[in-house]
């Protein structure tokens, strides 16, 4: 409510004394709050440690979505155009999650913008053909719109031979575009029949 009356960010000290805030311990709590509503994105930290109103930023929250090449577009609702993300400005983000975007320019054809944050996973599944590369276990991926590196959980390499098709779950982000997987499941073999 705070922010909302405001029409200037405000410094955590600037919320407290609002708020009439003394002791160390409601400063504290107020400072765990305010990390937390960050984490929902109901607010925005500026550069200069000062908070407003995600509404209030010039960030804003959509779906990407993901093509062959490798770039994206996010759609924004209540904007009729999508912003187009280069392959650059992904930061990690996968085809179908829900992101943070900030726009960089407007050429005229389309609104170019940058993904600051993956709010949340449009989907942590993906299947994908087993296989050896170099003498390293390797996932060929069926869906050729992710362009990530997809390492198999040590634990579970011991069931799978060359050519199963299985369902991973991404458990973890390892680097850019690289992720640590679980095996969920084992299809089946990539000959065996109705397998596809």
């Amino acid at each position: 409510e705070l922010l909302g009356k405001d029409e200037k960010a405000l410094d955590s000290m600037e919320i407290a004394n609002n708020l009439h805030l003394t002791s160390v311990s409601e400063v504290t709590s107020l400072m765990e709050v305010l990390q937390d509503l960050e984490e929902e994105m109901l607010i925005y930290k500026t550069r200069k440690d000062k908070y407003m109103l995600f509404e209030d930023s010039h960030l804003l929250k959509g779906k990407l979505s993901v093509n062959k090449r490798g770039y994206g577009f996010v759609s924004v609702d209540g904007v009729l155009d999508d912003y187009y993300i280069d392959e650059a400005n992904l930061n990690g983000a996968l085809n179908g999650d829900y992101v943070v975007i900030e726009e960089l320019k407007n050429t005229g054809k389309k609104t170019e913008a940058r993904i600051v944050k993956v709010l949340r996973k449009g989907n942590s599944l993906v299947v994908g053909e087993f296989q050896y590369r170099n003498n390293k276990p390797y996932l060929k991926l069926d869906d050729n719109k992710l362009k990530i590196d997809v390492i198999i959980d040590e634990n579970d390499l011991k069931n799978l031979i060359p050519g199963h098709k299985v369902l991973v779950s991404l458990t973890r982000e390892l680097s850019k575009n690289k992720y640590l997987g679980s095996v969920e499941k084992i299809i089946g073999h990539k000959n065996d029949p109705g397998v596809d």
